[in-house]
């Protein structure tokens, strides 16, 4: 039966269009797949309809890959494959999304390890996809994944200005029911151009649309500190990273089976089954008679009976004004973390997964203002004037005082936070 043409409808964007030599993508199992892995994973729990998929997100992004590819005069060629990596650049992620990066680390004893390592690996050895793409393609797109933000194609996929970045902000915008990701795409995207710089092109805007993407680097410093790490979805996140880990350290789920240093083709099957409601099932499946703390865990996500904030401080000279204290606190790592929740659990006489210590650190990079030997770095924004190419930051009208937010949480569940409270701030050394 040959491929045919399809047409999606978008809430953001109206009718998209996928030809026959891409459409038969939307059926393989890692797109339809992502149908079942939310966008923002609990989130909803703060938001209550920010329930959209990975699906619809990869949808918008393939849309808005085309039209970027369109302003730039790509060839037909470079367009279906930079189309081709937009909608299948999310096919990595793990149930829940991002959280579950925190998973793989864990399993992989890499900190580095992250969802498009994973996506590459599916494009190596499911089959469902390698039947669909040639060699020649699957290559071209992992080598756009590989070539972060060094050459236009990659830039349209990951940069400082891409077609993800566009669709997210205004898509979880939309879903949450808030107005901080909206921005004048429309501006940017006709303003797009390609800046030459040597031995390959950068992706820039012309002067006229500066104003725009002052606006949409705004929109995603406000969807940051607003959605994204909003401190509910920060304990939700946690909740449920522990509760993975502690199903691998039950026994219920198989570290070797999601660890794709042991077996890379069975890495792959198994993750596939992987997604929002399997995961969840798959725990919550152990029998009542046998106890599990991470069955618990995950029923207190369904009943929304989340820990609380037992303690918070923003880490900075005002709140924690001895310098020694605060930079001990802002450079924690997991081991120390895990020390300082076991202190904190034991003087309350409470057990330690009880106990979440969380350092929040916010850091946008659009808001940086580069050294002179970054100029170029993997989310520059660049002005084309009639004669000159210049970084946005060196021209915008807003300044870039911006620093990282840092902040420290203490969660427990609410009838122990009294207690937690004055032993956070005693083992922490802060009054």
């Amino acid at each position: 039966m040959k491929p045919e043409d399809k047409i999606i409808r978008d809430p953001l964007y109206g009718f998209i269009e996928f030809p026959s030599s891409i459409s038969p993508i939307l059926g393989a199992l890692p797109l339809i797949r992502l149908t079942r892995i939310k966008q923002l994973a609990h989130t909803f729990l703060v938001y209550p309809s920010a329930v959209h998929s990975r699906f619809e997100h990869s949808i918008g992004v393939y849309h808005l890959a085309g039209l970027m590819a369109d302003r730039l005069n790509l060839s037909k060629e470079k367009k279906e494959i930079v189309q081709l990596a937009a909608v299948l650049h999310d096919i990595g992620h793990g149930p829940y999304s991002h959280p579950f990066e925190e998973v793989m680390m864990y399993v992989t004893q890499d900190e580095n390890f992250s969802h498009v390592d994973v996506t590459k690996l599916i494009l190596e050895y499911d089959e469902s996809l390698r039947n669909l793409l040639s060699d020649e393609k699957i290559r071209s797109i992992i080598e756009i994944y590989e070539n972060r933000g060094q050459s236009l194609e990659s830039e349209i996929i990951t940069g400082g200005i891409d077609a993800d970045k566009l669709d997210y902000l205004r898509r979880d915008s939309y879903h949450t029911g808030v107005a901080y990701g909206i921005f004048d795409i429309e501006r940017i995207l006709r303003t797009l151009t390609p800046i030459e710089g040597g031995e390959r092109k950068f992706l820039g805007v012309l002067e006229k649309g500066m104003y725009a993407l002052e606006s949409y680097r705004l929109a995603r410093y406000s969807m940051h500190t607003q959605v994204y790490e909003h401190k509910t979805r920060l304990i939700t996140d946690d909740m449920f990273i522990r509760a993975v880990k502690l199903s691998i350290k039950e026994g219920i789920l198989d570290p070797d089976s999601i660890n794709p240093k042991k077996d890379p083709e069975r890495f792959v099957r198994e993750y596939l089954k992987l997604d929002d409601y399997s995961i969840l099932h798959k725990i919550l499946e152990v029998g009542d008679d046998k106890r599990s703390m991470s069955k618990d865990f995950v029923d207190r996500l369904l009943k929304r009976r989340l820990f609380k904030s037992a303690y918070s401080i923003y880490l900075n000279q005002h709140d924690v004004p001895n310098s020694l204290i605060r930079e001990k606190l802002i450079k924690l790592n997991k081991k120390e973390v895990s020390e300082i929740e076991k202190k904190i659990s034991n003087e309350a006489h409470i057990s330690q997964e009880d106990v979440i210590l969380h350092v929040q650190s916010s850091k946008i990079k659009l808001y940086e203002k580069l050294g002179e030997d970054e100029f170029l770095n993997d989310e520059k924004l660049l002005i084309k004037r009639e004669k000159e190419v210049v970084a946005f930051d060196e021209i915008t009208p807003f300044s870039l005082k911006q620093k990282t937010i840092r902040r420290l949480f203490v969660f427990c569940p609410e009838e122990y936070r009294g207690k937690v409270n004055e032993i956070a701030k005693s083992i922490l050394g802060i009054e």
